[in-house]
C-alpha cells in the first residue's frame, strides 16, 4: 500500500493488489454463475416433471368423471357448460398450487442463496419479490389449467362406455399364457397391461408414465451425483493434469527481476530432484484476445510437456496456435478451429484456436472472468518482451510417494509448492448437490402414490374378475399374488423405460453444468447403484401392493357375484 502523493492520508493499493482483487471478483462471479446455471437446470427439470405428473393426475380425474357428463347433458347442460364444469376442478387445484408455491417461496427465501453467493448477499432474511412471485403464480395456474383442456374436451365428446366399447382382457390373458408362467403371474401381468374399458377402466397408461418419470428422475439423480463425485475426486477433470505447481503465478506482477529470480530457483531445484519426471515452465502476461482482456500463459519446455487438462482439441504446437478456456471462448464468441487476434502494446499476433483447456484452481482460474490463453513462449515473447517463467507444472516419477516428494520440494524451494485444490465452481456445485436428490425424492413419492392409487382402483373395479378367479379355484394367497404380479410388472416396465431415459437425462444435465464450469465432462452412470436401485424399486412396488393384495385376497366371491 502507498499514500496519495497529494497529501491524502488514505492509502492507495498497489497495482498488483488491484489486479488480484479484480481476479478474485471475477473468480467469485464465475463460481456463482456456474451454480446459477446448475440451479436453473434442476429447477427446469423439476417444473417439467411436476407439471407432467400432476397434470396427468388431473387429467385422470377428469376422464374418470366422464361417465357423469352424459347425465349432466341429459338434464339440460350444454357441451360448453359441461366442459367449464370439468375444468373448474383443475382451475381450483391450479389456483391452490400457485398460491401454495408463493407461500413456500417466501418461507424458504431465508435459505437462499447458497454457497458463495450467500456470503455476497447483502440482505438476508425473508425476501418478497412481488413481480417474480406474480409471474410464477400466473405461470403455474395457466400451465396446469391448459394441460387438462385436451382431456376435458375428450371426456365431453360423448358416452365413454359407448365410445370405448367392451373390454377384451381375454386376448391379453391368452397371449401371456403362452409364456408358461403360473396362473397368478399370468393374470397379474394381464391386469398390468390391460387398462380396461368403460367405467370400470383403470388408469394403467398414465400410471405407467408417472412411474417411468419417477424412475427416470431417480436415475438422473444417480447419474448426476456420480458424475459430480467423480469430478470432485479427480483433479485432472478440473485442470490439474500434474502433481504440483512450483512457483507463484502472481510474481510476474512484481517485475521481471522478481519473476526471474523465483523461476531460476525453482528450475534448479526441479532439475536436481530425482522424484521429478517432467516439468514445464509457465510465464504469464496480460493480453487482449479479440478485444477482450485475458491472461496469457506462455509454455516454456523444460523437461517434457506438462500442461493443464484438455477439454477439447489439442495443445498449441506452433507459434501461430493457442488454446483457451471455455470462458475466454464464450466471451470472444469463438470456437475451436476459429482464427483470432492477440494484442498488447508491444505487438499483434494472428493465431488459430486449436484447443479448449481447463484452468487449474489457484494457478490459472483466479483471473478476472476466467479468460486464459495458452500459447508458446516464443509467441508470448513477441507480445510481451522479457516474459520469463515464474511457475512450473511438475509431474512425479512413477512409484514416488506424493506426500514425501511434496515435503522434499518444500524444503528445497520453500512454501511455493502448490497442490491441487478444487475450484470455487466445483465447491459451489457440491453445496447444491442435494437438489437433484430432492427432486428425485419428490417425484418418487408422487410415483409411488400414483402406483398405490392404481392398485386400489384396480382391485376395487376388478372385484368381479377376482371373484371369478376365486370361484375357479384360486386361493386367497393366489389372488394376493395376482395383485403383487401386477405391481411387479408395472415396476419392471417402468425400469426398462425409465433407466435409459434417466441416464440420458442425467448425462445431458451434467454436460450442461460441466460446460459452464469449464471442466472435463465425464458423465458416469453407476451401473451397480442402478442395479441395486432397480431391485429396491421392485421391492417397494410390492410393499405398496401389500395393502390392495390383502384386500383382494379377502373378497367373498359369492357375495360379489350375487351383487353383480
Amino acid at each position: 500500500m502507498r499514500e496519495d502523493p497529494g497529501g491524502d492520508a488514505t492509502p492507495w493499493p498497489e497495482a498488483d493488489e488491484i489486479v488480484r482483487t479484480a481476479d478474485a471478483l471475477g473468480a467469485a462471479q464465475r463460481a456463482i454463475r456456474v451454480q446459477a446455471v446448475a440451479m436453473w437446470v434442476f429447477t427446469g427439470a423439476a417444473a417439467i416433471a411436476v407439471l407432467f405428473l400432476l397434470g396427468q393426475a388431473l387429467s385422470r380425474h377428469i376422464t374418470a368423471d366422464a361417465a357423469e357428463n352424459a347425465a349432466l347433458r341429459a338434464v339440460g347442460m350444454t357441451t360448453s357448460q359441461v366442459l367449464i364444469a370439468s375444468l373448474a376442478r383443475a382451475a381450483v387445484v391450479a389456483l391452490a398450487g400457485a398460491l401454495g408455491a408463493v407461500v413456500v417461496a417466501v418461507v424458504a427465501s431465508p435459505l437462499t442463496p447458497v454457497g458463495l453467493a450467500r456470503q455476497a448477499e447483502p440482505h438476508g432474511g425473508v425476501t418478497v419479490n412481488a413481480a417474480i412471485l406474480a409471474i410464477g403464480a400466473v405461470a403455474v395456474f395457466a400451465l396446469f389449467t391448459a394441460w387438462v383442456v385436451p382431456a376435458a374436451r375428450r371426456a365431453n365428446r360423448g358416452s365413454v362406455v359407448a365410445r370405448r366399447g367392451a373390454r377384451r382382457p381375454a386376448r391379453i390373458v391368452g397371449a401371456v399364457e403362452g409364456w408358461g408362467l403360473p396362473a397368478p403371474a399370468t393374470n397379474g401381468i394381464a391386469m398390468a397391461i390391460d387398462s380396461g374399458r368403460g367405467t370400470s377402466g383403470v388408469p394403467v397408461r398414465s400410471t405407467l408414465v408417472t412411474v417411468v418419470v419417477a424412475v427416470a428422475a431417480l436415475t438422473a439423480a444417480f447419474t448426476f451425483g456420480a458424475s459430480l463425485r467423480s469430478l470432485a475426486r479427480t483433479p485432472t477433470t478440473y485442470g490439474w493434469n500434474f502433481d504440483v505447481a512450483v512457483g507463484n503465478p502472481n510474481n510476474g506482477f512484481n517485475g521481471p527481476a522478481d519473476a526471474n529470480s523465483i523461476g531460476n530457483q525453482a528450475r534448479r531445484a526441479l532439475a536436481s530432484d530425482d522424484d521429478v519426471a517432467a516439468f514445464t515452465g509457465i510465464a504469464f502476461g496480460d493480453i487482449s484476445a479479440a478485444g477482450r482482456n485475458a491472461r496469457a500463459m506462455g509454455v516454456d519446455t523444460a523437461r517434457g510437456m506438462v500442461l493443464p487438462s484438455l477439454i477439447d482439441g489439442r495443445h498449441p504446437e506452433g507459434d501461430d496456435e493457442v488454446a483457451m478456456t471455455g470462458s475466454a471462448l464464450r466471451h470472444i464468441h469463438r470456437r475451436v478451429g476459429d482464427p483470432t487476434t492477440l494484442e498488447t502494446p508491444s505487438g499483434t499476433v494472428r493465431v488459430r484456436i486449436v484447443g479448449r483447456i481447463a484452468a487449474p484452481a489457484n494457478v490459472l482460474s483466479q483471473t478476472q472472468g476466467g479468460e486464459v490463453v495458452e500459447l508458446r513462449m516464443a509467441t508470448l515473447a513477441r507480445l510481451q518482451p522479457g516474459a520469463t517463467a515464474s511457475l512450473f507444472f511438475v509431474r512425479y516419477r512413477n512409484g514416488v510417494a506424493p506426500s514425501a516428494a511434496y515435503r522434499r520440494l518444500r524444503q528445497a524451494v520453500g512454501p511455493v509448492v502448490l497442490r491441487a485444490i478444487r475450484p470455487a465452481e466445483v465447491e459451489n456445485l457440491l453445496r447444491i448437490a442435494w437438489m437433484p436428490w430432492a427432486l428425485a425424492a419428490l417425484l418418487l413419492v408422487i410415483g409411488l402414490g400414483t402406483l398405490g392409487h392404481l392398485l386400489v382402483a384396480s382391485v376395487r373395479r376388478r372385484r368381479h374378475e377376482l371373484a371369478i378367479l376365486k370361484t375357479l379355484g384360486f386361493s386367497r394367497r393366489q389372488v394376493s399374488a395376482t395383485v403383487a404380479w401386477q405391481a411387479t410388472t408395472l415396476a419392471v416396465l417402468a425400469l426398462a423405460i425409465g433407466i435409459p431415459l434417466g441416464v440420458a437425462t442425467g448425462r445431458s444435465a451434467w454436460r450442461i453444468v460441466a460446460t459452464g464450469a469449464d471442466v472435463v465432462s465425464r458423465p458416469i452412470a453407476p451401473a451397480l447403484t442402478l442395479a441395486i436401485g432397480a431391485v429396491v424399486t421392485v421391492a417397494i412396488a410390492n410393499v405398496v401392493a401389500a395393502g390392495p393384495a390383502w384386500v383382494a385376497g379377502r373378497y367373498k366371491p359369492g357375495r360379489l357375484l350375487r351383487a353383480e
